[in-house]
This record gives C-alpha cells, sequence and structure tokens, in this order.
C-alpha cells in the first residue's frame, strides 16, 4: 500500500515559520522604538542639563557681579569696606547646590584663578623654583624648567639642560614639541624630565587661562615662591597679614616689613612682580555641573570672570557634555 504524504503538515510547518518571523520583526521594532525612546529621553535631559549648568553660571556671575558693586558704593569706602578682598574665598558667596522647580539640580564650584602659576608665561627661574618648592631635586626641576622653555618658545634653539624637538624625534616620542603656547595643563606631561610623580604634583599649581596675575594673599606657599623677588622672609610676611586677616594696601607695602637684605631683593624686582601679581582676587574660575535628577546626562560649564575697575565681565565660557 502506497503512503501519500500529509500537506497539512507542512503547512503547520510554514505557519509556525511565519509566526516566528513576524515576532523577530516586531521585537526588532520594539528594540528600535525602545531606542528612539532613550535618544529622545537623553535629548530633553541634556538640554535641561545644559540649561542648569548655564544657570549655575548666571548665578555665580550675579554674585560676584553683586559683591563687586558693593565694594564701588561710596558707603562701603567710608565704611572701610575695602580693606577686605570682596571676591575673597568666592565659594561662600553662592550656594554650591541648587535644585530647580523643574527637578533639574546644579553644582557650583569657585575657584580664585590667582591661586595658579600661568605655565605659558612663568619664567624659567620661577618654574625651577616652584617644582623646588615642592620637593622636587634641584638637578630634575632645573631641566623640567629649561625644557617647558624649549617646549613653548617659537625657535629650534636648545637650551644647555633643555630640549627641542630632535631630542623628542631621537627619543621615539609620539607627541613633539609645538614650539607654541600650551594649550593644557595636561601637555605637560610630555615634555623632557617630566616624571608622571613631577607632573601630580606641578600639575594642580599651574594653568594656561586666565591673565596670569597671582592673588599673594590666596596663592599657596609654592606658588609665592616662584614669582619675582618673593623669598622666605616675604612669603613669611604675605602668611602673617593672612592669618591676621588683614592685606597690604600696595604691593610695594611688603617691603617695609623686611630685613634690609630681603628688602633689597624685593625692591630690586618690584616692577616685574608688579606684572605678574595682585593683592585681590581679579579673576573668578566657576565650574557649573547641570543635570535632571535622576537622569543619566550631566552637563558642565566652565567660565572665567574678571574684574578691572568697576567693570565685571565674562571673558570665557565654555559648555561641554
Amino acid at each position: 500500500m502506497r503512503m501519500v504524504p500529509r500537506r497539512d503538515g507542512f503547512a503547520l510547518l510554514a505557519t509556525l515559520w511565519l509566526v516566528v518571523a513576524i515576532g523577530v520583526v516586531g521585537l526588532e521594532w520594539g528594540h528600535r522604538a525602545r531606542d528612539q525612546r532613550r535618544v529622545a529621553l537623553n535629548t530633553v535631559d541634556a538640554a535641561a542639563a545644559r540649561a542648569a549648568a548655564e544657570s549655575g553660571i548666571a548665578e555665580a556671575f550675579a554674585a560676584l557681579d553683586e559683591a563687586h558693586r558693593r565694594a564701588q558704593d561710596p558707603a562701603a569706602r567710608a565704611a572701610g569696606w575695602l580693606r577686605l578682598d570682596p571676591w575673597r574665598e568666592p565659594s561662600r558667596l553662592v550656594p554650591d547646590s541648587v535644585r530647580t522647580e523643574r527637578g533639574t539640580r546644579w553644582r557650583i564650584e569657585l575657584e580664585d584663578a590667582g591661586t595658579r602659576l600661568d605655565l605659558n608665561s612663568v619664567s624659567v627661574e620661577g618654574l625651577r623654583a616652584l617644582l623646588i618648592a615642592l620637593r622636587v631635586d634641584a638637578g630634575q626641576a632645573d631641566r623640567v624648567a629649561q625644557a617647558v622653555a624649549d617646549w613653548r618658545d617659537p625657535d629650534d634653539l636648545r637650551r644647555a639642560r633643555g630640549a627641542e624637538r630632535d631630542w623628542y624625534v631621537r627619543a621615539g616620542r609620539l607627541v613633539l614639541p609645538r614650539n607654541g603656547p600650551f594649550t593644557r595643563v595636561g601637555e605637560l606631561r610630555h615634555v623632557r624630565a617630566v616624571t608622571e610623580e613631577v607632573y601630580e604634583r606641578a600639575a594642580p599649581l599651574l594653568t594656561v587661562n586666565g591673565t596670569r596675575r597671582v592673588n599673594v594673599m590666596a596663592a599657596p606657599r609654592p606658588v609665592l615662591l616662584a614669582l619675582p623677588g618673593l623669598g622666605e622672609e616675604a612669603v613669611a610676611v604675605l602668611e602673617r597679614y593672612r592669618r591676621e586677616g588683614r592685606r597690604p594696601p600696595t604691593l610695594a607695602a611688603i617691603g617695609a616689613n623686611l630685613s634690609p637684605a630681603a628688602r633689597a631683593l624685593f625692591d630690586a624686582n618690584l616692577e616685574r612682580l608688579a606684572r605678574v601679581a595682585s593683592i585681590e582676587t581679579e579673576e573668578v574660575r566657576i565650574r557649573s555641573e547641570g543635570f535632571r535628577e535622576g537622569g543619566p546626562v550631566r552637563v558642565v560649564a566652565d567660565a572665567l570672570v574678571s574684574r578691572r575697575g568697576r567693570a565685571v565681565r565674562l571673558i570665557r565660557l565654555d559648555v561641554s557634555p
């Protein structure tokens, strides 16, 4: 007896495959829809986070502007309020964290920009003094300082203990000197004689932003020792002013508190010191992080605010996700 194949079995199998295929397609569309929804939500979160970060900058700027205006008021002058720096300890002028009615939040950090040395303008002697104050061996400190100067100057003439492009090529270095200003402090890692230990000690005290003037009433001791004319005795005088909550009326007035030898050094360098130092906060660096509560997106805004005379200006604003 001959068996006849049943067609209903094939039909059932085809139906099952069709159901599986439809399920796969549906699952794929579901994943796509979910991804698109996630992208849309992240876009909304990013916009809200950016707005929050910029609001933090605006809040800090307003507080700094208000403090500056108060210092310019004739009544404040008559009361002697100007004896204090209106931007002294700027972090106290605004709350460090604020929540808005829309469920976003910003966190703010304010820092006196005059507490760091400018990597692009500090002299070889000044950078050497900074590193020695940070307990770097004097010989290595000298090599680093000269190599930094060679890295940023426009020529290919090597200093006695420095390094120009040909040295980096022979050493197989992947990053070569730009023969121009440093664009970020992290670039220092690639300079000859800079070890990771040296970098970790020096980097927090260096900057490539700002107007290059150091606030002698706020800068840490190693930075002060890097300034022209400020030896151990002059730095001790400045530290005493700080402990007593006072400041000298002018930079030149610091010399009156020094011994004859220390004063001779100070006076000989006073003109150079006045170009790179001040006795009050002239610039504040603001970092504002914005985010939606519970959201994954963080946006950071960095700004630099400056005051000269009666004006407060926003001289730099960078926003990054």
